[in-house]
């Protein structure tokens, strides 16, 4: 797979993520989770994510 073609992958996830991410805190802010709390969970999903794709890819 050429480098081209992962970064478009690459973009193509963050654009889901980002998507799914905004629609969730409208749901989710006002009833369940304040701000603070969802910037939380925010770095937290984030940081798995980053440390699941480290642990797949060689070095």
């Amino acid at each position: 797979m050429s480098k081209r073609t992962v970064a478009i992958i690459c973009g193509f996830l963050v654009a889901l993520f980002y998507a799914y991410n905004f629609t969730a805190a409208k749901e989710v802010t006002p009833e369940f989770v304040g701000p603070f709390g969802l910037a939380w969970y925010r770095v937290l999903v984030t940081c798995a994510i980053f440390w699941l794709i480290a642990t797949f890819v060689a070095r």
